[in-house]
C-alpha cells in the first residue's frame, strides 16, 4: 500500500492521535515535535467575538436547504477548490454562499500552519536526509474557527453552537524532502453534523474533561462520537490526520 520511502519520515507533531494513525497503517516514522514558536494557531474568525458570533447564529429551521454539489463545484465552492493542493480530499456542506470564501482562507491557512510546523523541525535537523511531515487541524463553523477551549464554560458554548449543525474539520498537511528542498502540500475537509444536544448532555460531556484539549471541544474517536449524527468525507481527518492525503504526498516523492 505504501511504496518504499526513499528517506526516513519524521512526524512534526506531538499529537498522540496522529502517531496512532500512522502506526495503524504501518508507515515507519519517528516523532520529532516542532518547537512551540513553529506552531502558529489559525486566527481566522477566532479571537475576541468568535464565540459571540457563533451564538448569534439562529437555530437551523426544519428543511433548511444545503447548497447542492453542482452549486458548490461550479460556482460557490470554486474559491475552496482553488486553494487545495493535488491529492486534497474535500467535502463541502454549506448553507449560504458567504461561507465559501472564508473556508477557502482556512484551507490556505491550515496548509501554511502545517508547513510552519514542518519547517520548525527542518530548521533544527542536523542528521541524515529525511522527509518531514507537518499537519494542522481546525474546526470551522460558519465563519468562525474553533480552537481548543480555554475553560469548561468555553467548551459548553462551543458545543451549544455546534448542536444540530453541519460544520467542517480542516486539516492541512505539508511534506518536505531535505534532499531536494521540495515542499508538497494538500488538505482535507470533512463535514460533520452534530445531533441536537440537550443541555444536560453537554454538561455531562464537559464534566468528563475530554473537550478541553480538542479543537471544537470534541473528539470523534472517543465519547464525542455520541454527539455526531453523521459525517461526509474522511473520518481520519476528523481524528487528526487524513491518511489518503498523507499517502498522496508520500507517494509523490521521487
Amino acid at each position: 500500500m505504501w511504496k518504499r520511502l526513499p528517506y526516513p519520515l519524521l512526524l512534526a507533531s506531538a499529537s498522540p492521535r496522529r502517531r496512532e494513525l500512522l502506526e495503524l497503517v504501518g508507515l515507519p516514522f519517528k516523532v520529532v515535535p516542532p518547537p512551540p514558536e513553529a506552531e502558529p494557531p489559525c486566527h481566522l474568525g477566532a479571537g475576541l467575538g468568535a464565540l459571540e458570533a457563533l451564538e448569534a447564529l439562529q437555530p437551523l429551521a426544519q428543511g433548511t436547504r444545503e447548497l447542492s454539489e453542482n452549486e458548490l463545484r461550479l460556482g460557490v465552492g470554486k474559491p475552496v477548490y482553488a486553494q487545495a493542493g493535488p491529492g486534497s480530499n474535500l467535502t463541502l456542506r454549506l448553507y449560504e454562499p458567504g461561507e465559501a470564501p472564508f473556508l477557502a482562507q482556512v484551507v490556505q491557512a491550515v496548509q501554511d500552519s502545517a508547513q510552519a510546523k514542518a519547517q520548525g523541525v527542518v530548521s533544527l535537523w542536523k542528521g541524515e536526509e529525511v522527509l518531514v511531515l507537518g499537519a494542522d487541524t481546525v474546526v470551522v463553523c460558519g465563519r468562525t474557527v474553533l480552537g481548543k477551549p480555554h475553560s469548561a464554560e468555553e467548551a459548553r458554548r462551543m458545543l451549544r453552537a455546534l448542536s444540530g449543525r453541519w460544520h467542517h474539520v480542516a486539516t492541512g498537511a505539508a511534506l518536505y524532502a531535505t534532499a531536494t528542498g521540495q515542499w508538497r502540500r494538500a488538505c482535507a475537509l470533512t463535514a460533520v453534523k452534530f445531533r441536537f444536544l440537550a443541555e444536560e448532555e453537554i454538561e455531562a460531556y464537559v464534566q468528563t474533561g475530554h473537550p478541553l484539549d480538542k479543537a471544537g471541544a470534541y473528539g470523534i474517536q472517543e465519547l464525542g462520537s455520541l454527539l455526531v449524527e453523521k459525517i461526509d468525507g474522511c473520518y481520519f481527518n476528523v481524528v487528526g490526520l487524513p491518511l489518503t492525503v498523507v499517502r498522496s504526498l508520500v507517494q509523490s516523492v521521487e
